[in-house]
C-alpha cells in the first residue's frame, strides 16, 4: 500500500493565493450550490476552470462543498453524496469506481498542537478504487484508503487502512476483510 508523509506542511498563504480563494467561494456559495440537482457536467466544468482534474462520470452534488479545487484529483465513475465536505489543503485523489456517502468529511487539514501559535498545517488524502466511504465517516489527513474498502457510517479514520478491509468505529479499526460475490464463486471452481 502506497504510504503518504506524515511530516506536517505548514501553510503560509501568499496575497494570491487567498485571491483564488474568495474567488472561488464567490462561484461555489453562488453558481454551483444553486445549481440544478444534475448538472454534474456543469459543477465539474466549474471546478475544472479553477485547476481540478476530474475524469469521466465523476457525479458531485450542489450541497458538496470543495475547499481547493485545485487540489483535487477525481478519477473515472466517482459519486458524491449529498453535504460531503471536502478539506484538501493538500492534495486529495479519488481513484476509480469509488462513492463517497452523504455527509462525509475528507478533513486533510489540521493544527500543531505542539506549537503555541497553533500552525495550520495539512496532509494528502488518497482513497483507492471500488472503495466505498458510507454516511458521515471522518476521514483524516495522510491516510490511505486501499483498493475494495468498506468505512462504515461514522467511523473516524485516522490511520490508513488495508486493502480488500471492512473498518469501523472512533477511532475506525478493523472488522472483516470484504470478499466479492466473484470472489467465492471462482474459488469454489
Amino acid at each position: 500500500m502506497q504510504n503518504l508523509s506524515n511530516t506536517p506542511k505548514y501553510l503560509p498563504e501568499s496575497f494570491q493565493s487567498k485571491l483564488r480563494r474568495i474567488a472561488w467561494l464567490l462561484i461555489d456559495s453562488t453558481f454551483i450550490r444553486f445549481s440544478p440537482k444534475y448538472a454534474y457536467s456543469f459543477r465539474n466544468y466549474l471546478l475544472k476552470l479553477f485547476g481540478a482534474r476530474i475524469g469521466f462520470k465523476a457525479g458531485i452534488k450542489p450541497s458538496t462543498r470543495i475547499l481547493m479545487p485545485w487540489n483535487l484529483v477525481l478519477h473515472d465513475w466517482i459519486s458524491f453524496g449529498k453535504d460531503v465536505r471536502v478539506m484538501n489543503y493538500s492534495k486529495l485523489e479519488v481513484e476509480s469506481h469509488v462513492v463517497i456517502s452523504e455527509g462525509v468529511f475528507l478533513c486533510g487539514g489540521s493544527h500543531d498542537y505542539l506549537s503555541p501559535s497553533l500552525p495550520l498545517v495539512s496532509g494528502e488524502i488518497l482513497i483507492k478504487s471500488r472503495t466505498w466511504i458510507c454516511a458521515e465517516a471522518f476521514i483524516g489527513l495522510n491516510v490511505v484508503i486501499g483498493e475494495d474498502c468498506v468505512v462504515a457510517a461514522r467511523s473516524v479514520v485516522v490511520k490508513s487502512v488495508d486493502p480488500n478491509s471492512v473498518v469501523g468505529g472512533n477511532p475506525a479499526r478493523f472488522i472483516k476483510n470484504r470478499y466479492f460475490l466473484y470472489d467465492s464463486i471462482n474459488s469454489s471452481r
